[in-house]
Formats: structure tokens, C-alpha cells, sequence
């Protein structure tokens, strides 16, 4: 399977090869483009589908550069592994009415499903579809874009655990919060140290403080820092969900 800049040369590679049996360098037999990408795993009406999705004008004319992210968006989707189940036990999603280990599994099969989380975009920056520059830029924009999100964290768990009656639930979210702000089981901390990770590194430092050195550290890298422009658009109507629920 070809990644990154590999990938984006085998598109122009086939972008280019479509060009020379074409009159119009402007004009591209998109359905005649997706086949030679993806070969039989896609279907002629599928394949015209794309064609209406990428000429939004419907005038036969598509940028080259809208072209590639468009074939790359259908190529990683179709090469994808994961399938979404057709559907789930909505009883079984209830802390409620299903025993705590069932749900727990449950709920992380609904999770790692979720097309959310099997997103296009998700995946091609996995591999670096992109390219490693721009795959790196569009990867630390969606993690700025995250810690905005994320940013009340501690606060929405410390107010969880104040609404908590069972003291089985509050200890839960108090280990959970601990965690959180740097301290470690011993058992999670040869877990971190396996993965090469200093003990030095981590014990006693929160997470929103190890976040921010990774942030920090990519825009370093990049000379480049998106911190000031995060549209809020993203960010702030799930802060003011938070804020309802209070």
C-alpha cells in the first residue's frame, strides 16, 4: 500500500498519463481516473458520483490540486478496513440497564466505529497522504484546534464527581483525575517507561502541560504556531454544550 509522497506521486503519475490521451489538460475523465486508482473496487455509478462531487459547477472542469485531495479522500476511503456495523444494542449503551464490563465493551465497539473516527482525513494523515510537510501543517492545526476544545477537561471532571451519589462512580473519576494531573499507578508507569518514556518526563506532570510541550514542539519544527487561530466556530458550541449541562 503506497503512503505519502509515494501516494501523491502515483496520482500526478496517473493525473499525467490521463492529460497526454486527453485534448484538454483542464478536462480529466474523473470515473476513467478513480478506475485506474482504484481499479474494480469501485463501481461506474460510484466512480460518477465522485465526478459530481469534485465538479461542483458541473462545467467539466476540475484544479489540479482539488483533483488530488479529492482522489486522495476516495482512495484512502476505499482501502479503508473498518466497517461500521449495521447496527448496535442501544440497550446495551445504557450504564443503567447493561452490566458495567458489558458496557464499558460496548461502548468502546461504538467508539472505534464510529465513522468519526474512521474518518478520511484521519487516515490520511495516519500515513502522511499528504506529504510529510503538509501532512505535518494540517496535523498541528487539528491538534491546536483540540486543546481549544479540550481545554476544560479537569473542570468538567472535578464537577462530574460533585454530581456523583455511588462512591464506586466518585472514585472512579477521582482515578481518572489523578491521572490527569500527572500521577501514575505503577502499573500504567511500566506501561509509559516500555514505550521509551522516562519516568522523569511525565510523573507529576499534568496532561494539559505535556499537550502543550507536544504542541510546542511541532511548531518548533514547523515555524509555525496556530494557537491565535482556531475559527471558533469549532470549538466554542461544544463548550457552551459543557456549560449547559452544569
Amino acid at each position: 500500500k503506497m503512503v505519502g509522497d509515494a501516494l501523491l506521486k502515483s496520482i500526478d503519475d496517473i493525473i499525467d498519463s490521463v492529460e497526454k490521451e486527453s485534448d484538454s489538460k483542464d478536462r480529466f475523465d474523473i470515473p476513467y481516473l478513480v478506475h485506474k486508482l482504484l481499479g474494480n473496487i469501485i463501481t461506474n455509478e460510484e466512480a460518477r458520483e465522485i465526478e459530481k462531487q469534485l465538479d461542483l459547477d458541473g462545467d467539466g472542469e476540475v484544479a489540479r490540486r482539488d483533483l488530488k485531495v479529492g482522489l486522495l479522500k476516495v482512495t484512502q476511503r476505499a482501502k479503508s478496513d473498518y466497517k461500521l456495523p449495521k447496527s448496535f444494542n442501544r440497550t446495551l449503551l445504557s450504564p443503567a440497564l447493561a452490566k458495567p464490563e458489558v458496557f464499558v465493551e460496548e461502548l468502546e465497539n461504538f467508539a472505534l466505529n464510529h465513522g468519526a473516527a474512521n474518518h478520511h482525513l484521519l487516515q490520511c494523515l495516519a500515513c502522511a497522504s499528504y506529504g510529510k510537510r503538509e501532512t505535518a501543517d494540517l496535523a498541528l492545526r487539528f491538534l491546536t484546534a483540540y486543546s481549544k476544545i479540550n481545554s476544560g477537561f479537569i473542570g468538567n471532571v472535578s464537577r462530574l464527581m460533585q454530581m456523583q451519589e455511588k462512591p464506586e462512580f466518585y472514585n472512579l473519576l477521582k482515578d481518572n483525575l489523578t491521572e490527569e494531573m500527572g500521577f501514575y499507578d505503577k502499573e500504567t508507569m511500566t506501561e509509559i517507561e516500555a514505550l521509551g518514556v522516562s519516568h522523569r518526563e511525565v510523573n507529576g506532570v499534568p496532561h494539559r502541560e505535556l499537550y502543550s510541550r507536544m504542541l510546542r514542539t511541532i511548531e518548533e519544527k514547523m515555524c509555525v504556531s496556530y494557537r491565535e487561530f482556531v475559527p471558533e466556530m469549532i470549538y466554542q458550541p461544544y463548550i457552551d454544550t459543557m456549560k449547559s449541562l452544569q
